[in-house]
């Protein structure tokens, strides 16, 4: 072949190759002023559509609120076991032990599992008395002594079980200083997650309230900020508030007939919609 042939060959390629780029170029500068051009519908694609009429008027930010109302499935009563001994940490911690021990085989005969028993605090104290002159006035504190402290939470299911509890204690010279109606974390996940979506759908009819009234639409969600979520136990019985009112210990019983109170899981939700 001539060089001239060669020659014409490459620019007649050269000129091909031209008009396809030219092609191409002119098909996306096509594509692009479909997409962007207000005056124009591509009936064939609801999502290109949606995002060329989307036009937003704003923000509405609301607060959901929601709770639930619900039993107790478990009980946890807190026992405190203490002794002690004028010159002794040794026997005061000698005489916890052998409480506990009998408290214990006491627990075993009710039916309640090791497992549902625990160790909360575990303290040993000085103990002080004040001395006083003829005249009532204060002169000084004086060494009286240790106590030692033992601290239990008992977890129950069954709450029949409680009056005998309360009273095993009190026969190995315990105290009881608190009763409290709980959740498991089983049933509080569960009741959490429900009242989390109840709080959303809350914020979600108010968001649809107002906008409705104002002729506007609601649009997307643009962000959600989950404020609080709550749940306390329920203190049934207090043995401190008890003793701030100046009784004694020993005259301090809790009751053996207890009736199960309504726990209260609440959750608020904060949400900003478009507005469309």
């Amino acid at each position: 072949m001539h060089n001239n042939e060669v020659g014409d060959k490459n620019m007649e390629n050269t000129k091909l190759k031209s008009k396809i780029l030219a092609c191409i170029i002119i098909a996306c500068i096509s594509s692009s002023a479909l997409l962007l051009a207000p005056g124009i519908v591509d009936a064939g694609d609801p999502q290109l559509i949606a995002f060329r009429n989307f036009v937003s008027h704003g923000s509405l930010s609301v607060t959901g609120i929601a709770s639930i109302e619900c039993k107790p499935d478990q009980m946890a009563i807190i026992l405190r076991i203490t002794a002690q001994d004028p010159t002794s940490v040794e026997k005061a911690a000698d005489q916890v032990a052998v409480m506990i021990n009998k408290l214990l085989d006491s627990l075993q005969k009710l039916g309640i599992s090791e497992d549902d028993i625990e160790t909360t605090g575990y303290r040993i104290n000085q103990k002080f008395r004040s001395e006083y002159d003829e005249n009532g006035n204060f002169v000084r504190s004086v060494f009286d002594g240790y106590e030692v402290v033992n601290t239990i939470k008992i977890t129950l299911e069954d709450f029949d079980k409680a009056g005998n509890i309360i009273d095993a204690t009190a026969e190995v010279g315990g105290l009881v200083d608190s009763i409290n109606f709980e959740l498991s974390s089983e049933k509080r996940n569960e009741l959490k997650i429900q009242v989390m979506a109840k709080a959303a759908e809350d914020a979600r009819i108010k968001a649809e309230a107002v906008v409705d009234a104002l002729n506007e639409g609601l649009g997307n969600v643009t962000s959600v900020n989950l404020n609080d979520y709550y749940y306390q136990p329920y203190r049934y019985w207090d043995r401190a508030e008890f003793e701030y009112s100046g009784l004694t210990s020993d005259k301090i019983i809790p009751p053996t007939a207890i009736l199960p109170s309504d726990l209260t899981i609440s959750a608020n939700v904060y949400v900003v919609f478009d507005i469309v």
